[in-house]
């Protein structure tokens, strides 16, 4: 039922009806002062208001920031029984049905921000620190969902003193691949069919079209170009694929010492990156070659084969797909290939979202060709979500892929051709 609106025939009343519906507090008010029963005090103690921890049950979420991560947070938190409220400064097409203020978070009312259970940040990365900073000045024991990236480069100092200051906050940095359960299966797969093979190639493929929303100012990284999208999850997934001794090897190695195939772009530093990195194998006997491969200049599209023409396969599902994720490893005889949704492959042929490809492919014969259903982003927020509510410790972010992308992004400014007058965003990043 949708609460009245405030009186405006009320003369005398009037201004103070206009100041709390213009601040966004009209729903608060009206719950507190003039629902029916209502007492004039909340409901509960405020949280955080003496620095102890609120009780530990998800009733009240906050949405910082409404892009597509953030609609995905509020469908996921509100089936998780949260009731949300949205804060956008942008007011980026808010819904009418849930609460939301035009605010920054600096900017809220204590009693509003006193009342979040759970805040889930989901704004541009820019804004994550200066976000951070503020939920922790008004509750220093907050509990907070952060999209990837934590910060910028740059910012991984102030990021880690901020956390070192505010010791009881707990808090959780999205890591949507760590989740998946696609994963698991292909190097499942790979063990089975060519079990004791050492991996040779390993390939990982991500692109999308961002032209259109470049053009509109949207999604807009000059700090790291390509490397600020979707780098983290490629190494997120590479990190799952490869022999722990060769990812901390890739992690340590400089990234000086690696081939770099970066397109520059003036307006965002490199708009495309290849980069080719040999890494000792566990027999000691040759190398495994990783590439690793990303644009935003284009889906692109990866080697693929074209699937048996039956359900779930189908044709003219939707527009053609303007990003591939593709994950390509070579053991033994055998090439195994994950599609990451969304998938299109050879044909026109289309798989519904969440649903995920694997196949493997020996001598030009197919021997298995997989579809599974995953959705790597409602399983990792879950996980988030009962991480922050347990009453165990919650581990600090991990930045060290962070770091390494720091590192290659000065790498790439060393090398460029020419002044890109792009911020230098390795600064303090050690």
């Amino acid at each position: 039922m949708r609460r009245p609106r405030p009186c405006t025939g009320r003369v005398v009343h009037r201004p103070a009806d206009t100041a709390i519906t213009d601040a966004g507090l009209w729903d608060a008010y009206y719950d507190l002062y003039a629902a029916p029963g209502a007492t004039g005090r909340p409901a509960a103690k405020p949280a955080g208001l003496a620095g102890e921890r609120p009780q530990a049950v998800l009733r009240r979420a906050a949405i910082v920031g409404y892009g597509v991560a953030g609609r995905l947070h509020t469908e996921i938190l509100t089936a998780l029984g949260a009731t949300p409220a949205v804060i956008d400064p942008k007011h980026q097409d808010l819904p009418a049905s849930l609460r939301s203020f035009l605010h920054q978070v600096s900017d809220l009312p204590q009693a509003v921000a006193a009342g979040i259970d759970l805040w889930s940040i989901c704004c541009p990365t820019a804004e994550h620190l200066p976000v951070l900073r503020a939920v922790l000045a008004h509750n220093p024991v907050a509990r907070v969902l952060m999209e990837k990236p934590a910060c910028r480069g740059h910012e991984i100092v102030a990021f880690t003193r901020l956390l070192a200051d505010h010791p009881a906050a707990r808090i959780v940095v999205n890591d949507q691949y760590r989740h998946s359960t696609v994963l698991p299966a292909f190097t499942d797969l790979i063990t089975t069919l060519e079990p004791g093979a050492p991996l040779e190639k390993v390939s990982v493929f991500f692109t999308k079209d961002r032209r259109p929303d470049s053009a509109r100012g949207r999604f807009v990284d000059r700090d790291y170009g390509v490397l600020g999208y979707e780098w983290l999850h490629m190494l997120a997934v590479t990190r799952h694929i490869l022999p722990a001794p060769a990812w901390e090897h890739y992690l340590a190695c400089d990234p000086a010492t690696t081939t770099t195939e970066p397109v520059y772009d003036p307006r965002l530093f490199v708009a495309a990156l290849t980069q080719r990195t040999d890494l000792p194998r566990p027999d000691s006997r040759g190398w495994l070659h990783l590439r690793l491969t990303s644009s935003i200049l284009g889906p692109g599209q990866a080697e693929d084969t074209a699937p048996t023409p039956r359900p779930p396969w189908r044709q003219g599902l939707r527009a053609a797909d303007d990003r591939y994720r593709h994950v390509t490893v070579h053991a033994g005889r055998t090439r195994f290939t994950l599609h990451l949704e969304p998938v299109t492959a050879p044909g026109g042929w289309q798989l519904e979202r969440n649903h995920h490809r694997i196949t493997a492919v020996r001598d030009g014969a197919v021997l298995r060709d997989e579809v599974l259903t995953d959705s790597p982003l409602q399983t990792s927020v879950r996980h988030a979500v009962a991480l922050l509510f347990a009453d165990a410790p919650v581990l600090p972010p991990d930045l060290t892929p962070l770091r390494r992308i720091a590192r290659l992004a000065e790498t790439l400014r060393q090398r460029a051709p020419h002044d890109l007058a792009a911020p230098d965003a390795s600064r303090d990043s050690a």
